[in-house]
C-alpha cells in the first residue's frame, strides 16, 4: 500500500482566458475563528476537521469531501456552485447565507441554526440538490429543504438549468 500524502497542495489549472490556482487541503485540522484564509473559497477539501470558524462575508465555492464542521458560524457566507459529498455539519450557524446551485450528497446537519441576518434576510437555497440528507436538531430550515424533521431523504432535486 503506498503512503497517502497529508497536507496542503497548490496546482494549477487554466480556465478560458484566466488562470487560476486551486489548492488541496488533505486531513488538514482548521481550528479557530480565522483559521480559513478567504483565498481558499475555491479549493478542494478531502477529510478536513473545522472548529470554530467564524467567517464573515465568505463562503465555498469549491469541493468538500469527507469534512466536519463543528461549533463554525458564517454571517452573510455565499455558497456558490459548492460540492458537498459526506460531510457533517454540527452545531454551526449560518446567519442570512446564500447557497445557489449547491450540489449536497450524503451530508449530515445536528443541531444547526439557519437565522436571518441583520437585515432581517433569510438563509437561500435555489437550485441546490439534496441526495441522501439527513438532519436533526436544526432550526430555520427552509420547507423545501426540510421536508420532516429527522429526514433521511430531503431531495429538492437536481439544479435547474434555464
Amino acid at each position: 500500500m503506498l503512503p497517502v500524502a497529508t497536507g496542503s497542495f497548490r496546482g494549477g489549472y487554466r480556465c478560458g482566458y484566466h488562470s487560476a490556482m486551486a489548492e488541496l487541503h488533505e486531513s488538514v485540522e482548521f481550528m479557530g475563528p480565522s483559521a480559513l484564509s478567504d483565498t481558499a473559497r475555491d479549493d478542494v477539501f478531502r477529510y478536513c476537521k473545522f472548529d470554530g470558524l467564524d467567517i464573515d462575508g465568505a463562503g465555498l465555492e469549491g469541493i468538500v469531501v469527507g469534512c466536519t464542521f463543528v461549533d463554525s458560524t458564517w454571517y452573510w457566507g455565499l455558497f456558490t456552485t459548492a460540492r458537498f459529498v459526506e460531510v457533517e455539519f454540527r452545531r454551526c450557524i449560518f446567519r442570512g447565507c446564500s447557497f445557489a446551485n449547491c450540489v449536497f450528497t450524503m451530508c449530515k446537519f445536528v443541531d444547526c441554526q439557519f437565522t436571518k441576518d441583520n437585515l432581517g434576510g433569510d438563509c437561500r437555497f435555489s437550485d441546490c440538490a439534496w441526495y441522501d440528507c439527513q438532519h436533526s436538531g436544526c432550526a430555520g430550515l427552509p420547507e423545501s429543504v426540510a421536508l420532516k424533521p429527522g429526514s433521511s431523504d430531503f431531495r429538492v432535486g437536481p439544479p435547474t438549468r434555464p
